[in-house]
């Protein structure tokens, strides 16, 4: 019986078929020297880093994904349908209403926009539904060791992710994410994560996967550390009025949706969402479900 036959028979027997991935060889020179420069920068202990780099599995179709051909540009209106859709506008309503005080107690500390909040992770990962099925080890050691065009920055996320591990008691073997390492409700890389996460609930930890309470509060201080302006308005329909005087991040946007060409005007808090996101079609879908959800709850204060 040849090879193929065996394994077919083995999933019908079974009804899976594993097949042991390889784990990241780490005597490569290029492992060693990140070894070396993660452990020096970071503080991290040189057995500790390699023995969990060991257990990693690098993923071909992580490859695959990052360079696929990008689908045809989307107009605002095909990308509007993707994320205003009925569903994801009613999990949101329900999801500010179990967490309506946070939502307030984080406004009030921050002057960030509630709308915007649950906006980004009604976008992000349809509030906490999606949120990545690679483990993000692998993640990041795929694509810092096997994609040289973004080979630096994908090892400087590794090397931040096990300070992360260290740090914050992260699993380095069970945490998931996108295929690009970004990780729990809403979508931080491990440099984000370690600098402007923070503990919503005071109760010492900084839980990004589990923790709503830290989610709410920790995508907040991001923009809040991007430099969100409290009270200001994020867009405005056509141009600015005559005799204004708009700073230098106020943004022309035109988009097409179904009912032809739409003029608006990106004023500094937007700006400030795409920092999140650099992708401006992201940032209409963001402040348009949160503005959406809140007209739903009777709470959009405008």
């Amino acid at each position: 019986m040849n090879h193929s036959a065996m394994v077919l028979l083995c999933c019908g027997w079974l009804g899976t078929c594993a097949v042991q991935a390889s784990t990241l060889d780490t005597s490569r020179p290029e492992v060693q020297a990140f070894i070396e420069a993660a452990s020096s920068e970071h503080g991290l202990d040189r057995k500790w880093v390699e023995s969990i780099l060991a257990r990693a599995e690098p993923q071909p179709d992580i490859i695959e994904l990052i360079t696929r051909p990008a689908e045809k540009r989307l107009t605002w209106g095909e990308y509007r349908q993707n994320f205003l859709d009925e569903k994801r506008i009613a999990t949101g309503v329900a999801f500010w209403k179990e967490h309506a005080d946070r939502l307030a107690e984080v406004e009030q500390q921050t002057g960030v926009d509630p709308r915007v909040i649950v906006g980004i992770l009604g976008v992000e990962t349809r509030f906490g539904r999606i949120t990545g099925r690679h483990r993000v080890l692998d993640a990041l050691v795929t694509l810092g060791f096997d994609y040289p065009p973004r080979s630096e920055y994908f090892l400087g996320e590794l090397g931040q992710f096990l300070a992360l591990v260290r740090d914050e008691g992260v699993s380095p073997l069970e945490s998931r994410g996108s295929y690009a390492g970004a990780m729990g409700f809403g979508q931080f890389m491990p440099r984000s994560y370690r600098i402007y996460a923070v503990d919503g609930n005071g109760d010492g930890r900084r839980d990004l996967f589990t923790d709503w309470d830290d989610a709410i509060s920790s995508i907040a201080n991001y923009l809040l550390q991007h430099g969100w302006r409290r009270g200001e308005a994020i867009l405005l329909e056509g141009k600015p009025p005559e005799g204004d005087n708009p700073d230098s991040s106020t943004m022309d946007i035109e988009v097409v949706d179904s009912t032809g060409p739409i003029h608006l005007t990106g004023l500094h808090n937007f700006t400030v969402i795409m920092r999140y996101n650099r992708s401006l079609l992201y940032a209409l879908a963001v402040e348009e479900l949160g503005r959406t959800v809140a007209l739903r709850l009777g709470s959009d204060p405008q």
